[in-house]
């Protein structure tokens, strides 16, 4: 009798260290800064690589443009995926169906990124590519990768980044689209850009199938956010959405002069 009490206590004991042992062995979440990277990447446009980076690690971005760099298409790059939509043409018998594809072309004839790491920290990573774009340096906010000028600032854009936002809030179930109708609406935002006259329209250009592939996606999670700054913000919103964010000067246009935040 006292045999079988002793079996089953040492066979419960096992179990039990087992267990402890397996828990024990789990991995930790992994911070942003210590996320391992593999990129190669030969003189390819930024676009290509944050596409790589966003798709393959799931790495949110922001981007400041400075003022040296207007008007370039250097630093274009995709806030959204998937950077590839598809469009279905069919006849009305369905006798005849036609896929289209859209993928954007990205072009950057004076600041092509060169790549060559292996499992290297993702702050390594983004020290390579700042150093290549020039008038950038980069620093992980929030556990966002945020790329902003050293040279060249708009101080309007360094004004709206500190900009402080009470409260923010969007339903589970809206679409990103509705991120940028919510953010027009914030009171503090709608001031700044009135007081800087400044516009912001926040329509998007291109095939309307792609558009909606990106935009028109709805968001599994609320958004309720409360004192931040833009900057914060926008941080938040990229984290929740997944992607990123950019924000450029857009041009003047009827005396009008407009800026972008792309989200």
């Amino acid at each position: 009798m006292i045999s079988k009490t002793l079996v089953v206590v040492l066979r419960l004991f096992l179990i039990y260290t087992s267990c402890v042992i397996v828990l024990s062995g789990q991995e930790k979440d992994v911070e942003l800064k210590d996320t391992l990277v593999t990129v190669k990447m030969d003189k390819q446009p930024l676009g290509v690589v944050f596409r790589y980076l966003m798709e393959k690690y799931d790495i949110p971005i922001g981007f400041e443009e400075s003022i040296l760099d207007r008007n370039q298409t250097d630093f274009n790059f995709q806030t959204n995926l998937p950077s590839v939509a598809g469009y279905k043409l069919s006849n009305s018998d369905s006798s005849i169906t036609i896929i289209t594809k859209s993928e954007r072309i990205y072009n950057a004839p004076l600041h092509p990124i060169t790549l060559d790491l292996n499992q290297v920290k993702l702050e390594v990573v983004f020290t390579e590519i700042t150093k290549q774009m020039e008038n950038y340096e980069c620093k992980i906010n929030d556990e966002v990768v945020n790329i902003f000028p050293i040279k060249g600032r708009d101080e309007r854009f360094k004004n709206l980044m500190s900009l402080m936002i009470p409260n923010f809030n969007l339903d589970k179930g809206k679409t990103v689209k509705d991120i940028t109708r919510q953010i027009q609406l914030s009171p503090n935002f709608r001031r700044f850009i009135f007081k800087n006259k400044l516009f912001f329209h926040g329509i998007r250009n291109g095939a309307d199938f792609e558009i909606e592939s990106q935009y028109g996606r709805k968001i599994n999670k609320e958004m309720d956010f409360s004192n931040l700054t833009f900057q914060e913000l926008l941080n938040k919103i990229a984290k929740t959405k997944k992607g990123g964010w950019a924000l450029k000067w857009k041009g003047i246009y009827k005396g009008k002069e407009f800026i972008d935040i792309d989200i």
